[in-house]
């Protein structure tokens, strides 16, 4: 299976908005990072790895705004 670079982006920015979808799958198997970096710009790779950090944390802590919530880091019991 082949994803054209319009795609392949289009998985990724999507990837951001759903932790399911990081890292990226492709029929059963993870796309490596490295195929996918140079298809973002600056703004999107670095909302990439801000997403990524966020979706390891298991238990979250958002901001109270709920405008515009913000991811703060790890909450702790």
């Amino acid at each position: 299976h082949w994803y054209g670079r319009d795609c392949m982006k289009a998985l990724v920015l999507q990837a951001l908005r759903d932790e399911s979808l990081i890292p990226p799958p492709c029929n059963g198997s993870v796309i490596v990072e490295s195929t996918l970096l140079p298809l973002l710009e600056n703004r999107e790779r670095m909302e990439y790895y801000e997403k990524q950090d966020e979706f390891d944390v298991k238990k979250r802590l958002y901001s109270f705004n709920k405008r515009r919530s913000k991811f703060l880091g790890s909450r702790q019991e």
